[in-house]
């Protein structure tokens, strides 16, 4: 067991020099590639993170359920019964922003709604223990957040709820850190595990564990006037999401009014997001989303593409594990309609590892729909990569994909990026083997949560 995580950490750059980078900011173009915009640095560097023990600091509200609304709440053995008692008294505390939940179950039947009254509050798990927020399959949302500021939630678990798991909603500087959803119904668009709508500035969604969703498990809907720049989804894990609404992604970002705000998807693991027909994609970048870096994720599991661009620019794929044998393609490339049509120009799909065990490969790895009269340049496919046929590997060395007449771009530069010593010492080509590195559907290893604040 621990050689094949190992093995495993080693192909997503925890360790191995020269393999995969993993840099304090966004993984910068290779030589010719142009240059990024608005880069920011995040504070997390690793897929698998040390434990950190957690010091409880601070006066704080408790709740319980089996606690009453009578109690004063200031302590682990007198807790308040129902959150709202526990957010009328932060909204009326001047010192006092934090509720510790304590474990068992909670009946929802209403939203726990959090306004802008709500601003710099902490909900979180009371160390050791595990609170639970079940909807029943009646309540819409468990937590809303409109208007909001620099809200945190932590280490709580929801399911059973009808559409949203938690919604943010012009909700600036949130943290939605190390918590369970499950069991979200999702019936339509615009419903998922976790909802941003609105401006939503240097928002965290991270260490997440999401299952069992309808739609998707993060899904970001920005239209014109909206800022999320800064936000960053990393370090979650996502299985089985997508499973009765089509077309969305188990992440799906939106930036309709092309802001081109930085954006960074990065070390999230995703399994299972769909089905060959249903229009699903593990990784969405979607309307106009720009100035994207997506780096070490790892993708497995059924889905109808790994990954979609659609009328976007600046956006960086690099440094992923896609594993497509559950799916139709590999990728799909859309331009914009012709009314919001900006060029689509540097984007770039380089330095990734594709595998696949299926019995025949497309013929293409890349579906195209040009929707405005500028033609799209195709990446190069499957005679521009190196097939290892023994452990299903292909290795895409530099590919730029991009909109200008003449075709994309492509070379064997960066081979030397897969070279190096494995996790047994031996020199050779290193690969993630379904059969090897996956038990029972899943890989071996999923990322670590937080156990302090950041």
């Amino acid at each position: 067991m621990k050689k094949l995580i190992a093995t495993t950490c080693v192909m997503l750059g925890l360790g191995l020099s020269g393999l995969f980078a993993a840099p304090e900011k966004a993984a910068e173009p290779a030589a010719g590639m142009g240059k990024r915009k608005k880069e920011f640095t995040v504070e997390n560097k690793y897929l698998i993170l040390p434990v950190r023990s957690f010091a409880q600091q601070g006066a704080a509200f408790y709740v319980s359920p089996s606690g009453s609304d009578t109690n004063s709440g200031t302590s682990p053995s007198a807790p308040f019964l129902t959150l709202e008692s526990a957010q009328r008294a932060m909204q009326s505390s001047r010192s006092i922003k934090t509720t510790y939940l304590m474990g068992g179950l909670y009946q929802r039947s209403a939203t726990l709604e959090l306004s802008k009254a709500d601003s710099g509050e902490a909900w979180m798990a009371l160390p050791g223990q595990v609170p639970v927020l079940d909807g029943h399959g009646s309540v819409d949302t468990g937590i809303k957040m409109d208007g909001a500021v620099n809200v945190i939630i932590r280490w709580l678990t929801l399911q059973n709820f009808q559409q949203i798991g938690i919604h943010a909603n012009n909700a600036t500087g949130f943290v939605l850190d190390s918590n369970t959803l499950k069991q979200i119904a999702s019936t339509n668009w615009n419903h998922s595990a976790f909802e941003v709508t609105g401006s939503c500035r240097r928002g965290r969604i991270s260490h997440n564990l999401i299952e069992d969703c309808g739609y998707c498990g993060i899904e970001v809907n920005a239209v014109k006037g909206d800022d999320i720049a800064e936000l960053a989804i990393e370090f979650n894990a996502i299985y089985d999401t997508m499973k009765t609404v089509r077309d969305g992604g188990a992440i799906y970002v939106m930036d309709r009014g092309h802001s081109e705000a930085a954006v960074r998807i990065a070390n999230n693991i995703i399994g299972n997001y769909g089905s060959h027909t249903s229009k699903s994609k593990a990784i969405y970048l979607d309307d106009t989303l720009s100035n994207v870096t997506v780096v070490n994720n790892l993708v497995w599991g059924t889905g109808t593409y790994c990954l979609q661009y659609h009328g976007g620019d600046n956006c960086v794929v690099t440094n992923n594990i896609f594993d497509m044998t559950g799916t139709s393609k590999l990728g799909y490339y859309q331009d914009a309609s012709p009314s919001a049509n900006y060029g689509m120009t540097n984007n770039y799909f380089v330095n990734n590892i594709v595998c696949s065990l299926a019995k025949k490969m497309p013929p293409s790895l890349w579906s195209f729909l040009n929707e405005s009269p500028k033609p799209i340049a195709k990446p190069g496919e499957l005679k521009e990569v190196e097939i290892c046929r023994t452990s299903g590997l292909l290795a895409t060395p530099r590919c730029k994909i991009e909109s200008s007449d003449g075709g994309g771009a492509c070379g064997r530069g960066g081979d030397d990026l897969y070279r190096g010593r494995s996790a047994t010492g031996e020199d050779g080509r290193l690969g993630v083997d379904p059969r090897r590195d996956f038990r029972d559907g899943r890989p071996l290893w999923v990322p670590r949560r937080e156990t302090r604040e950041p």
